[in-house]
């Protein structure tokens, strides 16, 4: 899967990069044996320096597949968490996808 990675206001973005990396590589058994590669985009990043308390960061991924686009997007105030719900639910709308693309190819070959 190849993965577009974008860092707004955060140091040391390089090691967060790599566990966006780690993250969403994860993801890939999910997708099954497929004749295409995927393509995800995820943005981390630190929200405006002016909040007091509040959620400091937010996460968003993207992913393209065939005729199909999967979104997720967390704000939390620890980075690390942001990152795991969003693969969180971007693991579970994968699930999905795959289980309804099995159950089409059931369907037609009947």
């Amino acid at each position: 899967m190849k993965i577009n990675c974008r860092v707004k206001n955060l140091e040391a973005g390089k090691v967060w990069e790599d566990l966006v990396y780690e993250k969403i590589n994860s993801l890939e058994k999910f997708l099954g044996k497929t004749d295409f590669k995927a393509e995800a985009w995820f943005e981390i990043e630190k929200m405006a320096s002016r909040h007091q308390k509040g959620p400091f960061y937010r996460a968003e991924c993207q992913i393209q597949l065939l005729g199909k686009s999967i979104r997720s997007e967390s704000v939390s105030e620890d980075l690390n968490l942001a990152i795991n719900d969003v693969k969180d639910e971007l693991q579970r709308k994968l699930k999905e996808y795959r289980e309804k693309m099995i159950e089409k190819r059931r369907k037609e070959t009947k």
